[in-house]
């Protein structure tokens, strides 16, 4: 992180305000602690470490290096079960579901990152369902929030809870993963919760993940993000009330359920060959609309990008539901579906360039810490603005006509105060425009959005269409705000204005800022 003369430049901004204001008021929500952990009809895994050749992918991460973190894989093998419905699986999310009978064998792995020092430790543990899309299991979670997870001392374990996380894993390095097997992903929730029983649970002779942190678990989190967040949510309506081993569930950028029993590549669209071995599971599809069912005494915390809601469903589903006592839904005016922060570096649809802004991690990074609060004291998160939509069928994102820009939703300062046009969706998409290779708007690039600098020029990402079909041209950011120091200042007021609502974090008040300091104010 570059340095800059932060503490200065706030100190010459007067404004009163009271950073560690509580939001959202107190819940009547009573903490089931992982110590109270009831697995129902999941049965304890056998844990081993894992084998020495080769490589573990994806074990290490350059936050970590020199952060005072232990990172480790393991092995976990079992009979796991694939479940069914004994009702049909309506919109409103109360799924009945029940062992289908058929225990199958599998043997998959998990990643722990966690405190070297006991002290370091906060007493939470997130699970976080690895996202199959790219064909192995990634880790976005991690990257979004790897700065909170390290600076609150989180145990963080990544599961690769699916088939085509195992298929990937021993494409690419068949000589460490060779011995794993799975019958498929029907089999997935209860793989993923007897990952979680190995890790919390571990027998008297099998190496213990956690090490000394295991007798301090005091809170368990089931996450997962796009493609695994809705496996989050099926497990969330389905198999939560069957057993009792997460505590708090966070659903991030997603607006649809997984099936329950049939198996997808990924998770999405393209059905895959089970293994001869696997016996053929029910074949149960998940509804859409899905909410998230009310009736499960476990906070539920779900964040969306604003692309969510047009590109992936949430505003058939999630947008259409109040919070309520045990659950949050935020939306994030002017994110993404996918942070630039996931592309890794690799170039993407440069014409107009993705989104650049940051306000979807640093929202999810709030909306865990929050979760991780309300678990611990019952202190709600706070109740966030929706996004406005169209009542059109075709439902699309309001934006001011002034600046393409949103309106409603959770706003920092990127939206609020800003610069540039940043959207959850490709301008061609956004308006109305047929889809073209020359703009890089296919389902990929709209998962990363669009950023539009204005620099005095007249393009598809500006706000409303003219009289004669061309777009409005960009505001004038002097006119707006005078001057760097103006802009700054208020970029600052409504960065701070983000805190004291609980959606954006103290400590990441730097990193926010700098944007605002490094911008070349223009002369026009």
């Amino acid at each position: 992180m570059r340095s800059h003369n932060l503490s200065g430049f706030i100190q010459a901004v007067t404004r009163a305000v009271f950073l560690s204001a509580v939001i959202g008021g107190s819940s009547s929500y009573a903490v089931i602690h992982a110590s109270e952990i009831d697995s129902g009809d999941t049965t304890n895994p056998i844990v081993s470490t894992t084998s020495k050749y080769g490589f573990a992918l994806n074990l290490k991460s350059s936050s970590i290096r020199s952060s005072g973190y232990i990172a480790e894989e393991f092995f976990f093998e079992g009979n796991a079960k694939a479940y069914t419905n004994t009702s049909p699986l309506e919109a409103d999310g109360r799924w009945n579901a029940t062992s289908a009978d058929l225990d199958t064998y599998y043997k998959s792995r998990f990643i722990v990152r966690r405190p070297k020092n006991v002290e370091d430790f906060n007493g939470t543990v997130v699970f976080e369902w690895q996202n199959v899309t790219g064909g192995v299991g990634v880790d976005p979670g991690w990257s979004y929030a790897a700065e909170e997870y390290l600076r609150q001392g989180y145990v963080w374990v990544g599961v690769s809870a699916q088939f085509e996380d195992v298929k990937g894993l021993k494409g690419i390095n068949v000589f460490r993963y060779y011995g794993l097997e799975h019958p498929g992903d029907a089999w997935s929730y209860d793989i993923y919760a007897q990952a979680a029983l190995g890790v919390l649970q571990p027998a008297e002779h099998a190496p213990k993940p956690l090490g000394e942190l295991t007798e301090r678990v005091e809170r368990v989190i089931a996450h997962g993000q796009s493609q695994s967040a809705a496996r989050i949510l099926t497990y969330y309506n389905a198999i939560a009330p069957l057993k009792n081993i997460f505590d708090g569930f966070y659903i991030h950028s997603i607006g649809f359920a997984s099936d329950l029993s049939q198996s997808w590549a990924g998770g999405l669209f393209e059905r895959i060959e089970l293994p001869e071995t696997s016996p053929t599971p029910p074949d149960v599809v998940a509804p859409f609309p899905a909410l998230v069912r009310t009736d499960v005494n476990k906070p539920a915390m779900v964040v969306l990008a604003e692309g969510d809601l047009p590109l992936l469903g949430a505003a058939q589903s999630f947008h259409q539901q109040p919070d309520n006592e045990n659950l949050r839904i935020w939306e994030v005016a002017g994110a993404s579906h996918a942070d630039l922060i996931l592309s890794y570096g690799i170039p993407l649809c440069s014409s107009p360039a993705a989104n650049n802004g940051g306000s979807h991690r640093f929202v999810f990074r709030a909306g865990m810490r929050a979760l991780t609060q309300w678990l611990e004291d019952g202190t709600a998160p706070a109740i966030a603005p929706r996004l406005q939509l169209t009542s059109s069928e075709a439902v699309t994102v309001v934006v001011d006509p002034a600046t393409g820009i949103a309106k409603g939703g959770i706003r920092l300062p990127e939206v609020a105060v800003p610069v540039a046009t940043n959207s959850g969706l490709r301008p061609e998409a956004a308006a109305g425009y047929p889809p073209s290779e020359e703009s890089g708007s296919d389902f990929i690039c709209n998962l990363f959005g669009v950023t539009d600098e204005w620099n005095n020029d007249r393009d598809r990402s500006d706000g409303a269409i003219d009289s004669d079909g061309s777009p409005y041209p960009e505001p004038s950011v002097r006119e707006l705000y005078g001057n760097a120091r103006n802009y700054r200042a208020l970029y600052l007021e409504a960065a701070l204005d983000s805190i004291d609502q609980g959606f954006l974090l103290e400590e990441d008040l730097e990193e926010v800022m700098e944007p605002a300091l490094d911008y070349r104010f223009p002369w026009w």
